[in-house]
């Protein structure tokens, strides 16, 4: 995602203080496990958001295989998702979508795993989401990896040229006539991508071991050098534990990279506070094993990592304290209790987890899982 990077609204960000010394271990648990509409669909991540139409908070269910591409889920009872829309595109499933406002007209842009290919899909009624444009990347860049919404551009991981970037309202361009203004290039390959403040940050992964590259990639925005259109690239930095940098997340002055690679799932926390002289912090290894979509979420103190497949049960939600980014602590844990069961990426809202859980790799289809905060 999202993720790749979900942006959480101000109200919806709680902060509480972790007493480390406190030996009462939090509670956190599944609160719900709802079956998707169909049974082919499966879910590769999900990404929150407030409707500007009628203020009710909604979810996105990304479907990587099958159909619909989109579930849209009602989530303002939290522990009782409705579902209350759908959309489908045949030609190819997703990995992540990124929700932002253009012109008073509120849109999901939604990354394939094929053809190049970017859908702006207007929101205004969630029962009916309606496609305005399906723009195809020039250059061929192969899977759109992730996506980020900032200030009418959509910043774009890519499978084969990096960072892309498409003018969708900033400038001159709109939601139905996008213009890429920017490509990175071959060789990169990206997979997380973050828009926040001044500032994109990506990843950038070499696919075989003993993987040489698996950076966190600064760039800017603003100022002599770049600018929303046309990003500079301030610095690349090498994260500390092995495998692929995938999945990316950003909140405050920390990044969180994935890595993963066969026996040894990680997450990475780098200081950001200055995005030209970014430093690594520590790492987590994983409980489990995670794929393409895991990227860890963070709110206040607390940072959830999603993992999934493990033979006994499935897929878990594992939440440390960040207090000392330097050594983070774990806290708790929460299993689906589904066997070999994977998860997909999360998105929090109003104090909840909200998991697209990707179900068996055969078998049962996919379903949207709900999760306590602690």
């Amino acid at each position: 995602m999202s993720s790749h990077y979900i942006n959480i609204p101000s109200q919806y960000r709680s902060f509480s203080f972790v007493d480390q010394a406190n030996e009462t271990t939090p509670t956190l648990a599944l609160l719900a496990h709802g079956a998707v509409p169909s049974g082919a669909i499966k879910y590769e991540t999900t990404v929150t958001y407030v409707s500007i139409v009628d203020g009710q908070t909604y979810a996105l269910g990304i479907g990587f295989i099958g159909s619909p591409t989109l579930t849209i889920w009602n989530i303002n009872d939290p522990i009782s998702p409705i579902l209350v829309g759908t959309y489908s595109y045949a030609a190819g499933g997703a990995y992540n979508a990124s929700v932002g406002v253009v012109n008073g007209v509120q849109y999901a842009f939604v990354g394939y795993n094929s053809g190049s290919k970017v859908d702006i899909i207007k929101l205004t009624n969630p029962a009916a989401p309606v496609s305005v444009r399906q723009f195809v990347i020039s250059g061929s860049p192969g899977s759109i990896y992730g996506v980020s919404f900032l200030n009418g551009y959509l910043y774009c991981g890519t499978q084969s040229a990096g960072l892309v970037v498409l003018d969708v309202g900033g400038g001159t361009g709109s939601p139905s006539s996008p213009i890429q203004t920017y490509t990175q290039g071959s060789p990169y390959k990206s997979f997380g991508v973050v828009a926040v403040g001044s500032n994109v940050y990506t990843t950038y992964y070499s696919t075989a071991s003993p993987f040489t590259i698996r950076n966190i990639i600064s760039w800017t925005t603003g100022g002599p050098s770049g600018s929303p259109s046309v990003p500079a690239l301030l610095q690349s930095l090498q994260v500390t534990t092995a495998g692929e940098a995938l999945g990316l997340g950003v909140y405050g002055n920390t990044a969180f990279v994935t890595t993963a690679t066969t026996g040894a799932y990680n997450i990475n926390l780098v200081d950001v506070t200055n995005p030209s002289a970014m430093t690594n912090l520590s790492h987590i290894n994983s409980t489990n094993a995670f794929g393409s979509a895991f990227y860890a979420v963070a709110t206040g103190t607390t940072l959830y990592v999603p993992s999934g497949g493990n033979a006994t049960y499935g897929g878990a939600i594992d939440a440390y304290s960040i207090i000392n980014r330097s050594t983070p602590v774990h806290l708790a844990q929460a299993k689906t209790g589904v066997a070999s069961s994977a998860f997909g990426g999360i998105a929090l809202a109003n104090g909840y987890i909200y998991c697209a859980d990707y179900g068996l790799s055969t078998g049962t289809a996919g379903t949207f899982d709900v999760f306590n905060q602690i």
